[in-house]
């Protein structure tokens, strides 16, 4: 992180020193400014390095707006032409013999003439037959071995594609600039992070990064990877584009211009001009500062393409490997260290975004610390407020014979807290035969209890029955048919210090809502089948 702030530095001017985000005072407008900025600087720069691969302005202006889909993708065809045996002298003998001619070992090598190519095309759509070749190489060579490897099949490999559907939409074609941004107000609105527009961006980033590693795993060899890697990547400094800097408001970059690009620039993408917000972006660093960045970005690779032509065969040799495939090797592993990039930076503005949550609270909140806010919430926002499911048994005018209630054991005991109602009515009527009905004159009460949950639901539910000294009750559990009528299921006798625990199964069912969209699309005999079994799962509760 320090290597790319000096080199930011570097970039800019001598006075200026940006900082990551979470060392710069902001708000949290400025948060989606940040997560804009990033993402046109990602766009622009994957730009920039698939122009180098031939997908240049010329390309852009004939994408057909009409299809939907766009796609990129390298084809890689090896051909066996043919395969002859050679004796070649390998080493000089004093004597000759049976295995040597003319006084030299004979060692048996085969030659086989294979014919190279691949090409990068381009189409909309899923016209295949009316692709774009933008990069192509075609190359007949001769392999010398001496294992018994056989060489003698044609290779005609899947293409391997990309579609750049997400990214080309975030192009403004006529001015040739990056205009993604995130719509603050989109349904589905969480955080700068948790979105539609970014989790997208990410998406195609992964998909980037897996297009390129299947082009260095299946497509090019692994000793050229490892030469590039280790020689041509380590001699350049490129410079990532894509960082979550901000700057102090007393900083001179923030009196200058909030307009477009300053100078010559080496990419073709510019920043949109709407996609700066002058309120949020006292912060920011201005476009025409990115820009900059961009060309640092954009200058190493083009001398390290120059470098590995001048190294390399070109591409009108009969070599196997040539200055393309070191290029598309070298251009394929920024990129994937661009992807990676992008979603470190992401992630770090949603973990700024929570240190900065923990930070003001002061501790890291836990299911338990959010339960009691809600308790305290609704203790002063409704009217009556709940209260704890914990209840007396007895009889008019006499003392309480047990008690019963509804514990939470989440590590700590507690009682659930509840609305309550009094029912008013005449009585009760429990059936417990066809000749025997009892008839409870006491309080009736309704209660309602809201269970929140917060990530995962650890929480277990049970009723606790205890019963006083030479005291006893009778616990009934059944469901209400109708208004006035309980249907007993069971029933225990509670009596002399007894404690009964009873866990509670609190099964989840959708909400009549959800269990209509969920149902549409189903066969009318499924329709049928998942209404009944719903009527059956509603008959133990109140809505049944």
């Amino acid at each position: 992180v320090q290597d790319a702030l000096q080199s930011v530095e570097r970039t800019l001017e001598l006075e200026r020193k940006p900082c990551l985000a979470g060392d710069i005072d902001h708000t949290y407008g400025a948060k989606y400014s940040l997560v804009n900025l990033t993402s046109n600087a990602a766009i622009i720069a994957y730009m920039t390095c698939l122009e180098r691969l031939g997908l240049d302005a010329y390309a852009l202006k004939s994408v057909d707006k009409a299809k939907p889909t766009h796609h990129v993708a390298i084809l890689n065809v090896k051909k066996f032409l043919k395969e002859i045996k050679v004796d070649v002298p390998a080493e000089r003998l004093s004597e000759e013999n049976e295995e040597t001619k003319g006084g030299f070992l004979i060692s048996k090598k085969k030659v086989t003439k294979v014919n190279s190519i691949w090409s990068i095309t381009f189409y909309s759509g899923t016209a295949m037959e009316d692709k774009k070749v933008i990069k192509s190489w075609d190359c007949k060579t001769s392999l010398i071995t001496q294992s018994k490897e056989n060489f003698t099949c044609s290779a005609d490999l899947p293409p391997i594609e990309l579609s750049l559907t997400w990214l080309l939409k975030q192009i403004d074609v006529a001015k040739y600039a990056s205009k993604f941004k995130v719509d603050i107000d989109a349904e589905g609105m969480k955080t700068p992070w948790r979105n539609d527009a970014v989790q997208h961006a990410e998406e195609f980033a992964t998909q980037f990064r897996l297009w390129c590693d299947s082009i260095q795993n299946s497509f090019i060899n692994q000793h050229l990877q490892r030469i590039l890697l280790l020689g041509v990547k380590s001699q350049y400094s490129i410079i990532n584009p894509i960082l979550p800097l901000m700057e102090d408001d007393l900083s001179p970059s923030n009196d200058g211009d909030h307009g477009g690009n300053v100078g010559e620039n080496h990419h073709t993408i510019g920043f949109h001009s709407s996609s700066n917000n002058k309120n949020e972006n006292k912060s920011l660093l201005l476009p025409k500062d990115m820009s900059k960045l961009i060309n640092q970005h954009t200058q190493p690779p083009d001398a390290a393409i120059k470098s590995l032509e001048g190294k390399w065969p070109s591409d009108e040799s009969a070599c196997l490997l040539s200055s393309s495939e070191a290029t598309l090797l070298l251009l394929s592993s920024h990129l994937i260290d661009l992807s990676k990039q992008y979603i470190d930076c992401m992630s770090y503005v949603e973990s700024m975004l929570e240190t900065q949550l923990v930070d003001a609270i002061g501790k890291r909140l836990t299911p338990n610390d959010l339960d009691k806010f809600v308790k305290y919430h609704n203790a002063r926002l409704l009217s009556p407020m709940p209260q704890p499911f914990s209840h007396a048994i007895c009889c008019p005018r006499h003392n309480p014979v047990g008690l019963i209630a509804i514990d939470i054991d989440n590590g700590e005991t507690e009682c659930v807290h509840t609305h309550s109602r009094e029912v008013i009515q005449s009585s009760l009527k429990v059936p417990f035969s066809a000749a025997t009905i009892l008839h409870l004159t006491g309080k009736q009460y309704l209660h309602e209890y809201t269970n929140h949950r917060f990530g995962k639901n650890s929480k277990r539910h049970q009723l606790v029955a205890r019963a006083q000294q030479f005291s006893s009750f009778i616990m009934i559990i059944g469901n209400m048919t109708n208004a006035s009528t309980l249907d007993p299921k069971d029933a225990v006798i509670v009596q002399n210090k007894d404690k009964v625990i009873i866990s509670l199964l609190l099964d989840k069912l959708p909400t009549a809502r959800e269990f209509k969209d969920a149902v549409q699309s189903l066969s009318p005999e499924q329709q049928r089948f998942v209404r009944a079994y719903r009527k059956m799962q509603l008959s133990s509760s109140i809505f049944g």
